[in-house]
């Protein structure tokens, strides 16, 4: 059994999750948050024709792939695996820390955001971005200047009970192309590891100044495209549909109205007391360092 601090949460595991810091001192006494489970028995080995969330309601989301097995959401509280035979182990952390520990986060009452977060003056700056537009690469870039990487791909706010919404750090890694990894931190990208086996993307782990406490929300940026760094602010609706729109949630909610009523009102809290902008940047790696120069220079106007 391993016990892991990450999103913010005790987490005890029956797989070995080498992305999560383990954790050593007085919290590993008290009880996890998060108890994942694998369970032999279980796996259907009909192929179906859906894949990703196949059932989805207020206390139980279901996964499945049939390359890798089955995922069991309970609560937020339980991830129980059902593997399929004679998979490799480190396949099954793929969707794990992405939707299916999302979806446990999601149940518990957080807002989870498919997004980036560093610190910059002790506040987290969060990314929005398409798929392969640079949130992870900015991040690097960031990180690269001296500021601890909060999280990648996957944003953890926590909304009750707090005047300002806080991000809860998930764990110190970064997930990049090769020609990311060589020109931001100038790493070969052969000394690093895929993210998963046969995956293009590599994994560089950012542990320097990497803390697991809470911060509270600076700004958000949603990036575009465009010829020259300039942003302006979003209307509140504006960084609603935003919201909306890069919610891990969203894409796995199966129709669930309740649920998708529930990620409406969480990211209606988080559009009033966030700000939220529009960066339209290069996207080159040679205009990486000016975008981070901007986005240092833009905040401060604030």
């Amino acid at each position: 059994m391993y016990t892991y601090k990450a999103y913010g949460q005790k987490i005890i595991s029956e797989i070995k999750i080498p992305e999560f810091p383990s954790l050593e001192n007085e919290e590993i006494k008290k009880p996890p948050q998060i108890r994942i489970s694998v369970e032999e028995r279980g796996w259907a080995s009909t192929p179906t024709q859906e894949e990703g969330c196949v059932k989805a309601n207020g206390d139980e989301i279901v996964f499945r792939w049939n390359s890798v097995g089955k995922f069991l959401v309970q609560d937020g509280r339980s991830i129980r695996i059902f593997p399929k035979p004679h998979v490799d182990r480190g396949l099954l952390r793929a969707p794990l820390l992405g939707p299916v520990i999302a979806s446990a986060l999601f149940q518990q009452g957080f807002l989870v955001l498919h997004a980036s977060a560093v610190e910059l003056e002790e506040k987290a700056l969060a990314f929005f971005g398409r798929k392969g537009w640079g949130k992870s690469t900015l991040a690097a870039a960031f990180y690269a200047e001296g500021h601890s990487v909060l999280t990648d791909d996957v944003l953890v706010v926590k909304l009750r009970g707090e005047s300002r919404p806080l991000v809860a750090p998930t764990f110190p890694r970064l997930k990049l192309s090769p020609k990311a990894a060589e020109l931001s931190l100038g790493d070969d990208p052969d000394d690093l590891e895929p993210v998963f086996e046969g995956a293009h993307k590599r994994a560089r782990y950012v542990r320097e100044k990497f803390s697991a406490d809470l911060r509270p929300i600076g700004g958000i940026y949603v990036l575009d495209r465009g010829e020259k760094e300039m942003s302006r602010n979003l209307t509140r609706k504006e960084s609603l549909m935003e919201c909306i729109s890069h919610s891990y949630i969203e894409k796995i909610s199966h129709n669930n109205q309740s649920i998708r009523k529930n990620n409406l009102e969480r990211c209606k809290i988080l559009s009033k007391k966030v700000k939220s902008k529009i960066l339209t940047r290069r996207v080159s790696f040679d205009a990486v360092d000016e975008v981070v120069k901007y986005i240092k220079k833009d905040t401060k106007k604030e």
